[in-house]
């Protein structure tokens, strides 16, 4: 294996910002979860459209950081894996940018759960069931009305 000084010197700054994302991105969970709390229907519409830019961005970063760890010479190794491997202040930067980077994906987690938690409890309260991605499709030529879809049963009552 051969390691590229410049190239680790790159990731490592690269992962001490990409720490820095994630412990934004827990305060946007936590506004998110906020939002859902409020019932401030502009609120979490909000959320939901930043929730895709979010996603996106997420993406790209993990290309980069895959791209920049093999430029290093670490392709396909964990931070764990890698820090052995370093010395002085790269070892230092990286050490602190990886428990920065844990703490963040740990609240980001958290603030998620909890997310769907609401979300769970707030289809309960009007009636429906949470929806299984996994179940069936809402529409099949064999399909009879309201079959297969979990919030069928809300729109089925005769007012």
């Amino acid at each position: 294996m051969e390691f590229h000084l410049e190239g680790i010197q790159q990731y490592v700054r690269f992962m001490s910002g990409y720490a820095g994302y994630f412990e934004g991105l827990a305060g946007e969970e936590k506004e998110k979860l906020d939002a859902l709390l409020s019932n401030d229907l502009k609120r979490i519409e909000q959320s939901i459209a930043q929730q895709q830019a979010v996603e996106k961005k997420m993406s790209q970063l993990e290309e980069l950081r895959e791209s920049l760890q093999k430029e290093a010479g670490f392709e396909g190794m964990t931070c764990q894996q890698i820090l052995p491997l370093l010395d002085g202040e790269d070892k230092a930067e990286l050490e602190w940018a990886y428990k920065r980077l844990s703490d963040a994906v740990a609240a980001v987690k958290f603030y998620n759960q909890k997310s769907m938690s609401v979300c769970k409890q707030n289809l309960q309260l009007i009636g429906s069931e949470a929806v299984d991605p996994a179940g069936p499709s809402t529409y099949s030529p064999t399909q009879k009305v309201g079959e297969g879809y979990a919030g069928a049963k809300l729109f089925d009552k005769k007012i």
